[in-house]
């Protein structure tokens, strides 16, 4: 029988692959994330007139 926890670091909790830290800076992430749900919110409003 194959153990699906060979690697027990490799997945979160719920199964998910962690994501790779990235090197950029919080601010940055924060901003990436935060431009990215304006663009969806915009998008949707955009579908709805």
């Amino acid at each position: 029988m194959k153990n699906d926890q060979q690697n027990p670091n490799d997945k979160t909790q719920f199964g998910h692959q962690k994501r790779t830290p990235s090197n950029k800076p919080k601010e940055e992430r924060i901003l990436e994330t935060v431009n990215r749900v304006i663009t969806r919110i915009q998008n949707d409003e955009r579908n709805y007139l």
